[in-house]
């Protein structure tokens, strides 16, 4: 119930923030400025949406020696809009998993996507999906974890870091996340 409660919550401040984005309406545009082409103000804007974004590359490595091993390489690409004070971004992940102790190994590939709302600039709250195939030998299953969280982040003029807490709200049948809380740390350049 708490976890339908907090995707309610969270799809409403992304639905909120959207409408308050752009109040101009055509009418609005055309009465401030008759002479003014439809044409042009639609290149014009177009211009200043792309100036507005920044393209960082980065993502998450992993590395955890012993009688466990987990060894994780998550490239990502991530667009920062200045406009709407949002972060879009995909990436891939491989992880390899070896349990000395159990004798198991497990190899786990896939993509993911994300979409953070920025909160005064410093604090974000985002969602998190992902499509991940686990496969041991040749035992294979998929996963699809959709989580909800949120952070701190700092973006610069070429680069950024966040360090964020996301819970899995969804994993379907075939869970790869304990229901536990989920560190992040992400860097881009």
């Amino acid at each position: 119930m708490i976890r339908q409660i907090l995707f309610i919550v969270f799809i409403s401040v992304y639905t909120v923030s959207a409408q308050t984005q752009d109040t101009t309406d055509e009418y609005t545009l055309r009465r401030s400025n008759p002479s003014d082409s439809y044409e042009r103000r639609v290149s014009s804007t177009s211009d200043a949406f792309l100036s507005d974004k920044k393209v960082f590359y980065g993502g998450n490595l992993g590395l955890m020696l012993g009688s466990f091993t987990n060894i994780m390489l998550n490239p990502r690409i991530n667009i920062y809009e200045s406009k709407v004070s949002s972060i879009l971004g995909t990436g891939l992940m491989y992880q390899y998993i070896h349990d000395r102790i159990w004798n198991v190994r497990y190899n786990i590939a896939g993509v993911n996507f994300l979409v953070h709302k920025l909160l005064y600039n410093t604090l974000f709250v985002g969602v998190e999906y992902e499509m991940l195939r686990i496969w041991s030998g040749e035992n294979f299953f998929w996963s699809y974890p959709f989580m909800i969280g949120g952070g701190y982040i700092t973006l610069g003029q070429d680069n950024f870091y966040s360090i964020g807490l996301f819970y899995p709200v969804h994993q379907g049948a075939n869970q790869v996340y304990p229901n536990s809380i989920i560190f992040r740390f992400n860097i881009g350049f």
